[in-house]
């Protein structure tokens, strides 16, 4: 049988829908996505700022209850002092600089310097990359001993700072004389 016209329906076609943003939409989005940034950005640079501050300040403590512990361990006098070349101590005075790096060493002779021989080098820090400060007030300016029995020669204190931040931003270690810890918030010059 032959198909005529009849039999052919034309359907109605649906007009054909564009996929996309207008440039309203997009200028809208982009202003929002730009207030956005311009926020967080601060926050997340304080937020680097804070971490790193932090990170340095756990890593001077667990390098003080490493020295405590051998210290204890051994039954020696355990000292660590400020080095730039990872074998030598660095007595630079009050108010010194501990970013340059610092030795642990075990410090028979009390004489408060690597001086070799019997004495052994536990732990080597690096020189502290970055922008903070990291000093000691008189008492610990320059080395840090901790007694056989766990209590430390010198009470003190260590600052650590961020060179581009002040107000409440830096952290302090204040280290008794039993040879414990603790971290204070304080201001930064």
């Amino acid at each position: 049988m032959p198909l005529n016209q009849k039999d052919f329906q034309v359907m109605p076609q649906e007009p054909s829908r564009q996929h996309g943003f207008t440039l309203m939409e997009l200028m809208v989005t982009l202003s929002v996505a730009s207030v956005l940034a311009f926020i967080a950005i601060p926050s997340f640079t304080e937020i680097i700022s804070n971490n790193r501050v932090t990170a340095q300040v756990n890593q001077f403590v667990s390098t003080l209850n490493f020295m405590r512990s051998e210290a204890v361990k051994q039954g020696v006098r355990i000292s660590m002092c400020k080095t730039s070349d990872g074998m030598t101590c660095v007595a630079d005075g009050a108010g010194s600089d501990w970013t340059q790096g610092w030795i642990v060493f075990t410090n028979q002779n009390n004489n408060k310097v690597y001086n070799g021989g019997d004495e052994i080098i536990l732990k080597v820090q690096e020189v502290i990359k970055g922008e903070l400060t990291i000093t000691g007030n008189t008492n610990v300016d320059d080395i840090i001993s901790y007694l056989p029995g766990g209590q430390v020669q010198n009470s003190g204190a260590i600052t650590v700072c961020d060179d581009h931040r002040v107000g409440e931003t830096g952290k302090r270690i204040v280290i008794n004389s039993v040879g414990r810890s603790r971290i204070q918030t304080f201001a930064c010059p």
